[in-house]
């Protein structure tokens, strides 16, 4: 009879609840691919979940072969999940990794690891405790210094795509996939292990957030500076564009920045509405939407 903790059903609901988010995000833009990425990993956090709570760790071995295949599944799915974590980093927070050290290479490497210390060697001596202290170990050594070159990636080299908030939450991330073999070896209670793990990737998606919002503010303060520099016209484009009343008034609104139209006709014997109109003719002509966009963009600009 199979035990479910009451842990592993609400972690297993709150990564479920992020399905319809993911779903939905995808369908509104589909382009963007860090949607895809980040349901994946979410899945195969479910999926890892599942396997690991159907395949206890003290599992009957006198059957070797049925033994194994289930330790395969149990490992394989905990491969896949750890693996796409460190794809994941390197996409969506552009970090570099070389053509010997990568994310296909650690695919590669840990199932080596599983096959040589645990299937091979459980195959051929029989003695579950060896093989398995073993392939963790080794599996824990591999993943430390995936994550020790991640944590370069963020701190040591300059990564434009992140500011200082995201780094710190990235890398108590990559601590909690570093902690994941450690736990294991020290055989810590499985909610442990899956806490870890669902913490791990909570976080990484909050960067991701953080990151996203601040890649759109950064897009946005740019558009701004843009869309100042064209549209700014200098002195002399101002007065061939405006009416002689117009550039009088122009001038009125930039040197007296809190007078309202009534106030800024009176110094001109003209009335409020009379400079309502006056100033809706030079926002159209300037390109500006209104007072406040003017002043922001020619409060520099004196006759």
């Amino acid at each position: 009879m199979i035990e479910i903790s009451t842990l592993t059903i609400i972690l297993c609901s709150i990564q479920v609840s992020f399905i319809p988010f993911f779903l939905i995000s995808i369908l509104i833009s589909n382009k963007d691919k860090s949607r895809h990425r980040y349901l994946i990993l979410n899945l195969s956090f479910i999926a890892w979940i599942i396997i690991d709570t159907i395949i206890p760790r003290d599992i009957d071995s006198s059957q070797t072969i049925i033994y194994l295949l289930k330790m395969s599944t149990k490992y394989g799915s905990a491969i896949f999940m750890g693996t796409y974590y460190f794809y994941l980093l390197s996409k969506e927070f552009k970090f570099t990794f070389n053509s010997v050290f990568n994310y296909r290479t650690l695919a590669i490497t840990l199932v080596i690891a599983f096959v040589v210390c645990y299937f091979i060697l459980y195959y051929l001596s029989g003695n579950h405790k060896l093989s398995y202290t073993i392939f963790i170990l080794l599996t824990f050594l591999i993943v430390s210094f995936y994550c020790g070159w991640s944590t370069y990636q963020i701190f040591i080299k300059k990564n434009e795509v992140l500011n200082i908030r995201s780094k710190i939450i990235i890398i108590f991330s990559i601590l909690c996939m570093w902690s994941f073999p450690l736990i294991a070896y020290l055989n810590f209670p499985l909610t442990i292990e899956k806490t870890i793990i669902f913490i791990c990737l909570v976080t990484l998606f909050y960067a991701y957030i953080e990151k996203y919002v601040f890649e759109r503010r950064k897009e946005y303060n740019e558009l701004n500076i843009f869309k100042s520099k064209i549209q700014k016209k200098s002195t002399t484009e101002i007065q061939n564009i405006l009416t002689v009343m117009e550039y009088e008034i122009f001038n009125k609104m930039i040197f007296h920045e809190t007078l309202t139209f009534v106030k800024l006709g009176l110094e001109i014997n003209k009335s409020g509405e009379t400079v309502r109109t006056h100033a809706h003719s030079i926002y159209k002509k300037l390109e500006v939407k209104n007072k406040k966009e003017l002043l922001s963009t020619y409060n520099n600009v004196r006759a």
